[in-house]
Parts: C-alpha cells; sequence; structure tokens
C-alpha cells in the first residue's frame, strides 16, 4: 500500500496492520483513528536482531494527511518479524 491514495476515501473498519503505508496520502479520509493504524509501518524493515537497527521513526516515508488524529502522530518504521495480534 505504499503510495497509496486515500484522499477522501471513507477507512471506517479498516485495518492496517501489517500494512507498509509509506508514502500514502490520507488527506480527506474519513473515520481515521490512531486504532486503524495499529502493526502499520512506514520505510525499511528493522531487522530485530541487528546490533543497531537504527532509529524507530522514518520521518521520510511517513504518510501525508494524518496530522488530523493528532499532532506529531507517526508510524514506526516495519519490524520484520511483527505479527498482528486478533
Amino acid at each position: 500500500m505504499a503510495g497509496a491514495d486515500f484522499s477522501e476515501a471513507d477507512l471506517a473498519g479498516a485495518n492496517f496492520c501489517r500494512a507498509d503505508l509509506s508514502r500514502a496520502n490520507f488527506r480527506g479520509a474519513k473515520g481515521l483513528g490512531e486504532n486503524l493504524f495499529g502493526g502499520a509501518c512506514v520505510g525499511k524493515s528493522i531487522e530485530v536482531e541487528a546490533v543497531d537497527p537504527g532509529p524507530k521513526i522514518d520521518e521520510d516515508a511517513q504518510p501525508s494527511g494524518l496530522d488530523v488524529i493528532r499532532s506529531g502522530f507517526k508510524i514506526p518504521r516495519c519490524i520484520s518479524n511483527e505479527i498482528c495480534g486478533r
């Protein structure tokens, strides 16, 4: 889903767990809430066992339009072995 255009979409009930949302556009989307993005990620994967996995946030890969959720809302980098809890 990296680079996807969700502008003006109704996302109520969506689940982006394990979705790479790098540079996706959410401007004007409806039904946005922090709960939709649990387990979502952006940017290059973090290898959990790496000695220096780097920063947990990739500023360059952040989607646009999520500032309506809360100021400073960020999606973390992808973790290579992440599993969604459902």
